[in-house]
């Protein structure tokens, strides 16, 4: 938590869960990524803002249709577009309150876009023919919604690509974990437990390591992830285990 007025909503809806995510890989397209649950990201915004409808919503302000490529001679790909405002009402964080004051609620307000394709070339027995999505109004608006939230914060470590880290995603679940948890203190020194062990596994291999490059690859990867625990005292044990080994790898090989 970074303490931050200006990231007080981000801060609060910046994790995700994972379960309620998944990868995808559209080769066609030529990108992947990680997909989040829609309905996940409105029960998120519900909790922080209140009923939706309420404490925020998503209002449409204009949708069309553009025109792409050709399919053939009589007919176009077609591209669903949906510009929508998401509102919401939030206390905000800067105010300061006397005895007997009351704060009022201010309304934020962002403009996005979504699309999805509502007429498409299919091909079948050699033969291209075009396709309309019956859902791509729908798809537009969810589209449009998820881009929405992500200006704000909702689920920035998956947008900011730290989910392809897989030492993030761990410590992401952990995070998640104990805010869900009922006996908080318990999860937390099952989490140190767990931390503790690695620690202990990760030196053993530092001492066992093969050659120079195995140790700075394990090393480098202890580091960063005792780094983000603030672990000083776990930082100069590997980092004393990992010059004894190196020492005992040069003195072995005659450099």
């Amino acid at each position: 938590m970074s303490h931050d007025p200006n990231l007080a909503i981000w801060d609060q809806v910046k994790l995700t869960d994972q379960a309620f995510t998944k990868p995808f890989d559209a080769k066609a397209k030529g990108f992947s990524g990680t997909s989040i649950n829609p309905t996940y990201m409105t029960h998120k915004a519900t909790k922080l803002f209140g009923p939706i409808g309420i404490g925020w919503g998503v209002d449409v302000i204009d949708e069309r249709y553009v025109n792409g490529s050709k399919i053939d001679e009589h007919s176009n790909v077609i591209i669903h577009v949906i510009k929508v405002e998401l509102w919401y009402w939030y206390y905000p964080p800067r105010v300061r309150v006397r005895p007997g004051e009351t704060v009022e609620k201010v309304r934020g307000s962002i403009t996005h876009y979504g699309s999805t394709p509502f007429v498409t070339a299919r091909k079948a027995n050699n033969t291209v023919y075009p396709f309309t999505d019956a859902e791509a109004q729908k798809k537009s608006f969810t589209d449009a919604t998820g881009k929405a939230l992500s200006m704000l914060g909702f689920s920035a470590d998956v947008y900011t690509g730290l989910y392809d880290n897989p030492e993030y995603k761990e410590e992401a679940k952990n995070k998640i974990a104990l805010q869900n948890a009922d006996d908080k203190d318990e999860e937390l020194a099952n989490q140190r437990r767990e931390y503790i062990a690695w620690r202990e596994r990760t030196i053993k291999l530092l001492e066992t390591a093969a050659s120079i490059n195995e140790l700075n690859i394990l090393y480098k990867t202890a580091l960063a992830k005792m780094t983000r625990k603030e672990d000083a005292s776990g930082i100069t044990r590997i980092s004393e285990f990992r010059d004894n080994r190196e020492s005992e790898l040069r003195n072995k090989n005659g450099s």
